[in-house]
């Protein structure tokens, strides 16, 4: 019974470690390998924003579906003798896994974001996808900051404050 504990308990320190990985998704943090590389930077204008949610991509960490089978096994194995506990043990681990999967797709790694629709300042109109920021406004000023297809805005400007922000060095 102290081994099952044992395991349940680290299956479910792994869901934890992993969940607190998740990505910020915001036009004010860089991930490690945008460091060092050119980056194009335009202007535009805001003019339309429409909340969102961000999904991570759940599929290359398993940690729902391999916590399910654990606690499902667990379960099933606690249940009947010879045969039937076989079986039992079995049906856990496989109806464990798929909860748990389920579970993970529906609830973890999922952020309050924004479609940010901006006209830049050539005339083209591109739409960005972020974290939620309640600072962008319609006819607020953004700076675009592209590396190699992967897009992130931050304010230049706010349209109804006038206040210009600048980055801290």
């Amino acid at each position: 019974m102290k081994l099952k504990s044992v395991v349940v308990l680290g299956m479910m320190s792994s869901m934890l470690f992993a969940a607190g990985c998740a990505n910020n998704y915001s036009g004010e943090t860089y991930a490690s390998n945008r460091a060092g590389i050119v980056q194009n930077v335009s202007y535009g204008t805001v003019t339309n924003i429409r909340a969102i949610a961000i999904q991570e991509d759940s599929s290359n960490l398993p940690i729902g579906a391999v916590a399910g089978a654990v606690v499902g096994g667990i379960l099933g194995h606690s249940v009947g003798g010879g045969t039937g506990k076989q079986l039992a043990t079995v049906g856990g681990v496989v109806a464990g896994g798929l909860a748990g999967n389920a579970i993970q797709n529906q609830t973890a790694g999922k952020t309050n974001g924004m479609e940010v629709e901006i006209r830049l300042d050539n005339g083209q109109t591109i739409a960005v996808v972020q974290k939620m920021d309640p600072n962008f406004q319609i006819g607020s000023r953004v700076r675009l900051v592209d590396a190699g297809g992967r897009t992130t805005a931050s304010l230049v400007s706010n349209v109804n404050s006038g206040v210009v922000t600048q980055p801290a060095y």
